[in-house]
């Protein structure tokens, strides 16, 4: 009998491990991908509609890039991601039906993608009961015009380094006791960029902070200046009032989608250090842009207003197609006497690393090879634009750039890292 007893608990365990769920963590979709896919890193699920019938709790959902012409109802305790960010992975939900392009469940993520619904709103979410984790971070919400990103219920949520452009009534909608750590948010081209609703009076440990909610009908509703940190808004009422400006933020072309901050904008380095996510952290382009960055080259780090942060390099296509030209803006600080910018263009021949007392001089190399890509001479104070030639191979790749000051002005080797920027050339 005692032979047999072991035997049952034997079977028994046997039988309870076979019953356990697969703990699956990572899954990703690729919708270039033959499909129907396993979900793994080498055979990915070709829909996020595949992927979220195969998730359980605590799973990631990893979007490779591409347009997924999808809605998406995501489940409870899921994490949707892209892989590379919202420069080059779009959920585009127009003509599906449903109301929104993505609605977010309890502990739930939605990080680094274009969202987009021509027929509807952007991201909703709900909860009857007060609760923590969901996070909405890194996203561009464009052209919904029933709604960037309405939040109801009592919920806590996280909302950072958020573009939100032409989404009807409202850019960011919170009502019914949403008291958000909302950070980072550029919100334009709504009827109203911030709708509070002030029937539950905000929460004494949530907060608004370096926003920009400029070029919307009315730019702020439900909270008074005193709730808002150093934000850029268009209301006169807010100036002075706890760091916030009113100022043109001095995009670089909002007219044609790109609201990152030129040189001279209000808000470079006009955020509040503690209200910006860690440094390890990235800004909406998805791509090592850290969130505080030296933009004024002050010698003081300090986050930017906004969902762009600027940090020594930003690229710029003029044009479109082969001989197109990429222009690349380059800030090193006074003291730069060389200025190498890494990107992905396989240009010969190969060119040394610099050597001390080379002056205003800057390369750039392909990461991988080394190899020339640019040259030539900054001025004096380690700034400088050059043009690189679209060559035909590289229509529709994705450039990856950063960029590294070196300085021997004080007698010794000094290295100043720029953030990175990301293009898609057209």
């Amino acid at each position: 009998m005692r032979v047999i007893g072991v035997l049952l608990s034997v079977l028994c365990l046997s039988s309870g491990l076979r019953a356990q769920p697969p703990e699956h963590v990572l899954v990703y979709v690729d919708n270039s991908a033959a499909g129907p896919g396993t979900g793994t890193s080498q055979d990915p699920f070709s829909t996020i509609a595949a992927a979220i019938a195969y998730v359980i709790p605590h799973d990631y959902i990893i979007l490779r890039p591409g347009t997924y012409y999808e809605r998406v109802d995501l489940p409870y305790f899921v994490f949707l991601r892209s892989e590379q960010g919202p420069e080059v992975t779009t959920i585009d939900a127009t003509g599906l039906g449903g109301t929104h392009a993505v609605t977010l469940a309890t502990l739930g993520e939605v990080t680094g993608l274009t969202i987009t619904k021509r027929d509807g709103g952007g991201i909703y979410s709900s909860t009857s009961t007060s609760e923590f984790g969901r996070i909405i971070k890194g996203n561009r919400v464009i052209d919904c015009p029933n709604g960037g990103i309405d939040l109801d219920g009592p919920m806590h949520p996280a909302l950072a380094e958020n573009l939100i452009v032409n989404c009807g009534p409202f850019g960011v909608r919170l009502q019914n006791g949403v008291a958000p750590y909302f950070t980072g948010a550029t919100i334009t081209g709504c009827t109203v960029g911030l709708d509070y609703d002030p029937s539950v009076p905000l929460d004494p440990a949530a907060f608004v902070a370096n926003s920009i909610f400029w070029g919307n009908g009315t730019d702020v509703i439900g909270l008074a200046p005193a709730d808002l940190i150093s934000c850029d808004v268009g209301d006169p009422a807010f100036v002075g009032v706890n760091g916030s400006i009113s100022a043109d933020p001095r995009w670089f072309d909002g007219a044609t989608g790109d609201f990152r901050l030129r040189r001279d904008s209000p808000c470079v380095d006009n955020g509040a250090y503690f209200y910006a996510l860690n440094s390890s952290e990235f800004d909406n382009r998805g791509y090592g842009n850290q969130r505080k960055m030296d933009g004024d080259l002050d010698g003081v780090v300090m986050p930017d207003m906004g969902a762009f942060e600027r940090g020594g390099l930003e690229m710029r296509q003029q044009g479109s197609g082969a001989g197109s030209v990429v222009t690349v803006d380059l800030e090193t600080g006074p003291h730069s006497q060389w200025f190498l910018a890494y990107g992905s263009y396989d240009i010969t021949p190969v060119v040394p690393f610099p050597t001390a007392g080379s002056t205003s001089y800057y390369l750039w190399l392909n990461q991988g090879t080394l190899d020339l890509v640019g040259t030539g001479f900054m001025d004096h104070t380690g700034r400088d634009q050059f043009g690189v030639v679209v060559p035909p191979w590289a229509v529709g790749q994705a450039v990856d750039v950063q960029g590294l000051g070196v300085d021997w002005s004080g007698g010794g080797l000094i290295f100043s890292f720029t953030n990175a920027e990301r293009i898609v050339i057209q």
